[in-house]
């Protein structure tokens, strides 16, 4: 069977990505050396972030992810000294069974009033469905919002 001058070029091609991906291990299994072995990462996803942003404050976030650990990144002394703060799967299910009695899913990505822009706000981030939902607040004063951004900080070890 005959074929054009397109096919060589594409079998060639083919043959030239294979020499470059299994070239290099093939060269270093050659010299007795084994191939350097890359680290394997798990990531865990963050599934509540919230904090406070914007402003004259030192800003704040914290993060809870799947494993239920609780990051404080912040320039404040905040908990020194302290354990790092690990939730149960209860906890973090009652954290989120606190955001939906709260109408946390419904609120509007954004409740900002007017004011000085020297004032910060505060956020919250929970994924909710396999989506991330954050809300922002400045200036204004929300109950739901204000009471699970309570929570949420007492449950993190924050000082209020």
């Amino acid at each position: 069977m005959r074929h054009g001058y397109g096919w060589y070029l594409g079998q060639a091609a083919l043959v030239a990505c294979a020499l470059v991906a299994v070239g290099p291990r093939v060269h270093a299994a050659s010299r007795g050396a084994a191939p350097p072995a890359r680290p394997r990462t798990v990531s865990i996803p963050v599934l509540i972030t919230f904090g406070r942003e914007g402003g004259n404050i030192l800003p704040l976030r914290v993060t809870i992810d799947a494993a239920g650990t609780v990051a404080v990144a912040t320039s404040a002394p905040t908990n020194a000294g302290r354990p790092p703060v690990h939730l149960s799967q209860d906890a973090l299910n009652g954290l989120f069974r606190l955001s939906v009695a709260e109408g946390f899913p419904a609120m509007p990505a954004r409740l900002i009033g007017h004011g000085l822009p020297d004032i910060g706000g505060r956020f919250i981030g929970m994924r909710i469905g396999g989506r991330l939902k954050t809300v922002h607040v400045r200036f204004v004063r929300d109950r739901a919002f204000d009471e699970l951004y309570a929570v949420l900080s007492a449950t993190a070890g924050l000082p209020s």
